[in-house]
């Protein structure tokens, strides 16, 4: 697929007159978003010191009211068929016109300061991606402590080891190094931020970005329970750096 074309089974949906080349490509998924996507857009609208940028939704077939709000937000919607969130994110990416392609969720919040930290770090040339930290946004003091003293540490480790903990509601990377090694792998359920980081390492560096925030939605955790969820997240971490494939499953949470 081309840079700037959609596969022939996506369709788009609306489009703003876009003038200029925007600096920026923020692409969110969607699949019935109602009550929350009015939050996360007025967050990405509300940034300060970003520089330019496109808000592009890529829809699973939504039957509520994600799409009338989105409207008003979008520069571009399109439909995708297959309801992965890879799918999604990689038809976005693909329609996006800006030099840095910005991954975002429809139940997440972003900080002001978010796309000015981001792009901050792509001031260094050699930087393809970009990793931010992630925050509970609507969890209980449990969620907080584990957030706070265990996953951002282990992140930061992470990184300094280049094993990067993704969560592609915060990540970010350079549109040539993406386009360069094929974007991302649509035979994967899950996994497939992190098994793209490992493919775009090989063309430069990926950062860890601890003050560019995002405050994501607990829906999954309190769906799923804790111990289920950090499971889950756990082995497939291990399984896409490992074997270069997460788990084949990751059903749809709309609660």
């Amino acid at each position: 697929m081309e840079r700037g074309k959609i596969h022939k089974g996506a369709r788009h949906l609306f489009s703003r007159k876009r003038n200029g080349k925007p600096k920026m490509s923020i692409v969110i998924p969607t699949l019935n978003e109602e009550k929350y996507i009015t939050e996360a857009l007025d967050s990405i609208r509300k940034q300060k010191g970003a520089p330019a940028h496109e808000i592009i939704i890529v829809d699973g077939g939504s039957t509520d009211k994600t799409l009338k709000i989105a409207r008003k937000y979008a520069d571009l919607i399109i439909h995708e068929p297959k309801r992965t969130v890879g799918a999604g994110r990689n038809t976005g990416m693909y329609a996006a016109r800006g030099d840095i392609l910005v991954c975002a969720n429809a139940d997440t919040v972003y900080p002001p300061h978010w796309l000015k930290e981001i792009m901050r770090q792509f001031e260094h040339k050699h930087t393809v991606g970009v990793i931010g930290k992630v925050v509970p946004k609507d969890g209980d003091l449990i969620d907080h402590a584990f957030a706070h003293l265990i996953l951002h540490p282990a992140a930061y480790v992470l990184s300094k080891a280049k094993m990067h903990y993704v969560d592609s509601s915060n990540m970010a990377v350079r549109a040539d190094a993406f386009f360069t090694v094929g974007g991302i792998d649509l035979r994967l359920v899950s996994g497939e931020d992190t098994e793209l980081l490992k493919r775009l390492k090989k063309h430069g560096k990926v950062v860890y970005a601890p003050d560019a925030e995002a405050y994501i939605s607990m829906r999954r955790v309190k769906k799923w329970g804790k111990i289920y969820y950090t499971y889950f997240h756990t082995t497939n971490f291990v399984k896409t750096h490992l074997l270069n494939r997460g788990h084949g499953h990751y059903e749809p949470i709309r609660e």
